[in-house]
């Protein structure tokens, strides 16, 4: 088709913006001698262009279609009809509307998803890609900066299970060293990261009213429908759903708390890890971008903690004795 889709919001347009400069300059400036906006989106959209062109919905496709995949080789692997429900309401969140039209209007965070998913896919086979693990790491850190302390922590879980080698990890400190050589080299400036234009008004949290305002924070990241901004951005069907990843999530910590171990216990704390930057910033806009990470990881850790259980086989079997 000679059609050019092209849809985007302020942060899409700019990574469009950037990813263009790349292409007709050459040069990996990107836009910016000293980044303000998070450094590795603009790179990723610049290599999906040269795939698949102006077609922004082959590129949502693309992106989409990993997620699919590493949910159903995740189902393929564990057979239980636990399995199965969480498998049914990931692949729905992960086609819902909200989630759909992030991916469409190029927002950073959509870029990290896939790489999020393809760790927990390679944690569940247990395989041993060592510098596979550490570069894919360090491009989701690239990507979205506020990432780091989850990725840190599942470097640790993929560590303590033996599937990545200490050696290899200056891959990825040698990613995360990429925006301040950028820096260096074309603004002439020793900035470790991005020159942050509106971190102040990101910061969600009101020190005068710690406990409320932390509270507010925490409705938000499990979706308050009372809240006017978020119904602006989602349906009740859509928040509904998230309360359904959080009480499977929860139900599942429940039933493998007798059996809990430290890698267990590491592989839950992840996902809260995504989330909880959240309560102290900014959650809302254009929600639920920030928050999907988390969710993802929500119904990857609940799809690993029920890999072994029968609950529901064991009460269906149960009821079936009774009649």
């Amino acid at each position: 088709s000679n059609t050019i889709y092209q849809r985007g919001g302020t942060d899409g347009l700019r990574y469009e913006s950037h990813a263009r400069d790349i292409f007709v300059t050459g040069n990996l400036q990107g836009g910016e001698d000293l980044f303000t906006s998070q450094p590795g989106a603009r790179y990723l959209l610049y290599i999906l262009k040269n795939m698949f062109g102006e077609n922004d919905i082959l590129q949502k496709i693309f992106i989409l279609s990993i997620l699919y995949f590493c949910l159903l080789m995740i189902k393929n692997k564990f057979h239980n009809l636990e399995v199965n429900l969480i498998i049914f309401l990931g692949l729905t969140y992960l086609v819902s509307s909200p989630t759909v039209l992030l991916v469409t209007e190029s927002l950073s965070e959509t870029f990290a998803w896939p790489f999020i998913a393809t760790l927990f896919l390679t944690y569940s086979y247990s395989q041993k890609r060592s510098k596979t693990i550490f570069f894919f790491s360090g491009l989701i850190v690239l990507i979205r900066l506020n990432y780091l302390p989850a990725i840190f922590l599942f470097l640790v879980l993929f560590r303590k299970k033996n599937l990545v080698r200490i050696k290899d990890f200056y891959i990825f400190f040698s990613i995360l060293l990429l925006p301040l050589l950028h820096n260096l080299y074309f603004g002439n400036s020793f900035q470790f990261w991005v020159r942050s234009i509106d971190a102040q008004s990101n910061i969600r949290i009101n020190i005068n009213n710690l406990i409320p305002s932390l509270i507010n924070n925490l409705q938000i990241i499990i979706g308050d429908f009372s809240n006017d901004v978020i119904r602006s951005y989602v349906s009740l069907r859509f928040l509904f759903l998230q309360y359904l990843l959080i009480i499977v999530f929860l139900t599942s910590v429940v039933l493998t708390f007798k059996k809990m171990d430290i890698e267990k216990f590491l592989l839950i704390i992840i996902p809260i890890l995504f989330l909880a930057p959240h309560l102290f910033f900014d959650g809302i806009t254009e929600y639920p971008k920030h928050l999907v990470a988390g969710y993802i990881s929500i119904i990857f850790v609940t799809l690993i903690l029920n890999k072994e259980t029968s609950f529901l086989f064991s009460k269906l079997k149960l009821n079936s004795a009774r009649y």
